[in-house]
């Protein structure tokens, strides 16, 4: 489980890399047709949204840290973190974060759902 733990923290912080979130062909390899987001605003987004909107945006810097893994069934796994991302302003924030991915054919993960949440 700890090899699967580390590959899925690789593929999320893959997502937080601007080379990616500016690709929508990168984006698209990682996250699932059927995917959602709930923003930490609460907003819902699907995967059209967000391999339109993510390559447009200035990115923000992201750390992460203290990562869990929660398998849901064989092929389902949950990914949760604690993050801080500081914007193009500097302002930083702070948040816990939930991503879902399914393994979609041989070892090949996709995330499905992903939530963010602030903290203080």
């Amino acid at each position: 489980m700890e090899q699967l733990k580390q590959q899925l923290i690789k593929l999320e912080q893959a997502l937080l890399q601007p080379q990616v979130r500016g690709s929508a062909t990168k984006l698209t390899e990682l996250i699932a047709k059927d995917f959602i987001e709930v923003a930490a605003s609460g907003a819902r987004f699907g995967f059209s949204d967000v391999v339109t909107r993510l390559p447009q945006e200035s990115p923000p810097q992201f750390s992460n840290s203290n990562f869990e893994l929660r398998m849901l069934s064989d092929s389902i796994a949950q990914l949760c973190y604690q993050a801080t991302i500081t914007d193009v302003n500097g302002e930083v924030k702070h948040s816990r974060r939930t991503s879902i991915w399914r393994n979609e054919s041989e070892n090949c993960w996709k995330m499905i759902y992903h939530q963010g949440t602030p903290t203080t």
